[in-house]
């Protein structure tokens, strides 16, 4: 490595990313813009005494790519590595590993920093709020801290040594993405039977005994109501055409009728 690139190079370039990697995204090349606009200033330091090859070398990154941003950084900085050494088909050999990487790397990204940090911490943060607590805030600007510094720790590891990283720990990051999902599940199941509070207020009467509805359903299985009204609406959310907001109406107008009609309490 001819060590051309200083550490000040090496944080603008991660900034850049940082900010601005979804840049003019677009359906032909996706985070092109980003990465080139990442990569820039980098580029011409490597390669400006040769204005030419500079616009050769900048137009080899404005290929597709598309990734998760945050595992984007140690595919970049590795780039940077490989353009440092200025070897002839460096550029190829950057867009190859860029290429091969950007969809494993786009799931494992997902997976752990996308998904399941704010399903889970977004969870206890709601019911914290719920119980009058600001701990969820604090926690969530914590954890977001957190995460960047685990970014700039995924650049760092990809310039000084390559993606061979990732790789090479790629179980560890399989299993820690499935404990994550596991620890997920059972906190949003744990959540259904506490904040949804669905229950049926009928009776029926046999004989000289009357008998709740809600109590009968109870003893066949706790929260038996609340599990249904959140598997349905999971289940409508995945129908064609339905959104969000929609499903927020639904329920809100399903609530009230309900309530009226002295189904649902």
């Amino acid at each position: 490595m001819s060590n051309i690139l200083t550490k000040k190079d090496l944080n603008k370039a991660f900034i850049r990313w940082t900010l601005f990697s979804q840049i003019c995204f677009n359906y032909e090349t996706m985070q092109s813009c980003g990465v080139v606009y990442a990569l820039g200033p980098a580029l011409e330091k490597i390669y400006g005494d040769d204005p030419e090859l500079l616009k050769q070398k900048l137009d080899a990154h404005f290929k597709f790519f598309n990734t998760q941003p945050w595992m984007g950084n140690p595919i970049l900085s590795a780039t940077l590595a490989i353009e440092e050494t200025k070897e002839p088909g460096c550029s190829e050999t950057a867009n190859a590993i860029k290429t091969s990487l950007m969809g494993p790397f786009a799931g494992l990204g997902d997976s752990i920093f996308f998904v399941l940090p704010k399903t889970i911490l977004g969870a206890i943060a709601a019911y914290m709020a719920v119980e009058g607590s600001a701990i969820g805030v604090v926690m969530c600007v914590a954890v977001g801290l957190a995460m960047l510094i685990v970014r700039k720790f995924l650049w760092n590891v990809g310039y000084t040594q390559g993606v061979k990283f990732i790789t090479s720990n790629q179980a560890v990051l399989n299993n820690l993405t499935d404990s994550a999902s596991v620890l997920g599940l059972c906190v949003v199941g744990a959540l259904i039977a506490s904040m949804v509070t669905a229950s049926i207020p009928l009776t029926f009467t046999v004989g000289e005994a009357t008998k709740s509805v809600q109590e009968t359903l109870d003893s066949i299985m706790p929260n038996l109501v609340p599990l249904l009204v959140a598997s349905g609406t999971y289940w409508a959310l995945g129908r064609k055409n339905m959104t969000s907001t929609k499903m927020v109406w639904i329920i809100i107008v399903i609530s009230i009728l309900a309530y009226s009609l002295g189904i649902l309490a």
